[in-house]
């Protein structure tokens, strides 16, 4: 389970790249690779998260997505 934000976003990029075989070709930004970028707002406050499993726990943040840039093109 993600501790941090470093960890949320490692746990959502390089981990399912290294598992699939892309390591190095998706889940980083780097000259040559592929530029699908994901902006969001963290919002600080008392929250109530469920998991895939049906499971419910309490965090203090929360990442709301704003802005989606894929093959170099916004998307809304």
């Amino acid at each position: 389970m993600p501790r941090n934000l470093d960890e949320v976003i490692r746990a959502s990029t390089q981990n399912p790249a290294k598992i699939i075989g892309w390591e190095g070709r998706i889940g980083t930004l780097r000259e040559g690779c592929i530029a699908d970028i994901g902006v969001f707002e963290l919002q600080e406050g008392k929250y109530l998260f469920d998991d895939c499993f049906g499971e419910k726990m309490e965090g203090t943040v929360k990442l709301i997505p704003a802005l989606t840039i894929m093959d170099g093109r916004v998307c809304r």
